[in-house]
């Protein structure tokens, strides 16, 4: 889900702290408390991190002022553990998954408060149900580690299960294949069509679901926006004229883009990270990539030759 199943947090000024992270998603996450008003800056500053050789050893925590206390990267089922002393200041610190293209979606706020004992007992209660259940972690997959296996999506499929996985990987938030799903990223529908005319290979379809940032068409391409004023704004372009730029910061969340003025723009960089995280395949096994392959490849298609139909 990408998220916190608390996104609210209180700690006693000056006071140790423990967290403890448990990862129940099906992806690589971690969590990084940062210095006021710096969630965006860090957040970026993680995801330039995506091609350094280094970055799962420091667990994409980005080595800048900002950050001021992190826990490593956990895999799916595991728990970890960051302690400090709180700031001796009161204020709202955010915290935020630093693994790129999760910091949109995954982050919160560390209150650091006087008294505990001031903070209403209903603003402790979690906000994501945290007895969800976890898929177990498989393996990090590479797109070397698939690509010899690609023509058994050819035959003895499972589409009830591809399906599902669809769903559960939350794909379909975002990508629109069989008739449903958002539109967010690239419709789905025509990748069988692009791939009987010749556009498209199969690899191609498994290098975009490995590593998403391989190959990001423009139009869903994020870009990062410094202001005149020295404010960082990041999101996918909605509209730009001559007089302005919308930006939408996170599809998912059903906001209003943001809309900034041409003439207070002082920068404006394109990003090389695809808003689709990476990671996605990391709690499945190979039949059941190789099931999400041919799911995709077509249009979710149940009566494609590939899959197995029940007696």
């Amino acid at each position: 889900q990408m998220l916190y199943d608390h996104t609210q947090i209180f700690v006693e000024a000056g006071r140790p702290v423990e967290l403890v992270f448990e990862n129940v998603d099906v992806m690589p996450h971690n969590v990084v408390v940062v210095k006021p008003g710096a969630l965006a800056k860090v957040g970026i500053a993680a995801e330039a991190m995506a091609t350094s050789p280094d970055a799962f050893a420091r667990s994409f925590i980005p080595d800048m002022d900002e950050v001021l206390y992190g826990s490593e990267l956990a895999q799916p089922g595991q728990t970890k553990r960051v302690s400090f002393t709180a700031p001796e200041t009161p204020g709202e610190f955010p915290f935020v998954c630093t693994f790129p293209g999760h910091w949109r979606r995954m982050y919160g706020t560390m209150h650091v408060v006087e008294n505990l004992d001031d903070v209403p007992a209903e603003v402790l209660a979690p906000t994501v149900d945290p007895t969800i259940q976890t898929r177990p972690f498989v393996r990090s997959w590479t797109f070397s580690d698939l690509i010899d296996s690609v023509d058994e999506a050819d035959a003895g499929r499972d589409f009830a299960r591809a399906q599902t996985l669809f769903k559960e990987l939350s794909c379909v938030q975002c990508h629109r294949i069989g008739g449903e799903g958002g539109e967010v990223g690239p419709d789905l529908a025509g990748v069988k069509k692009k791939i009987a005319d010749g556009k498209f290979k199969r690899a191609d379809v498994l290098r975009s679901m490995v590593d998403p940032s391989a190959l990001i068409e423009d139009q869903y391409k994020t870009v990062t926006i410094i202001d005149t004023d020295g404010r960082i704004h990041n999101g996918i372009v909605t509209k730009r004229d001559d007089e302005s730029v919308s930006l939408l910061a996170n599809p998912l969340d059903n906001k209003e883009p943001i809309v900034i003025a041409v003439d207070e723009i002082e920068e404006e960089v394109p990003s090389s990270v695809s808003m689709m995280p990476a990671g996605l395949l990391n709690t499945l096994t190979r039949e059941e990539i190789l099931d999400l392959l041919r799911f995709v490849e077509s249009a979710a298609d149940g009566s494609d030759a590939a899959f197995e139909k029940s007696p």
